[in-house]
């Protein structure tokens, strides 16, 4: 469960498919977008949601690897 309005850590990338550098983006939701952060340390995290529904589709970076 993710509560609405904090700062919420999704998943933590396993090593070598992390991003090189922190990076934000936008996410598609059911009531609009969200933003959302990978950090080099491999967190995506989301906040203040709202929404019932995340889309993660088209999201893109660079991976250690």
């Amino acid at each position: 469960t993710i509560k609405s309005g904090t700062l919420t850590t999704i998943l933590t990338l396993p090593v070598g498919y992390r991003s090189l550098l922190d990076k934000n983006m936008c996410m598609a939701t059911n009531t609009g977008a969200i933003n959302a952060t990978i950090t080099s340390s491999g967190v995506l995290s989301i906040g203040a949601l709202g929404s019932t529904y995340v889309s993660m589709d088209g999201i893109i970076f660079k991976a250690e690897q």
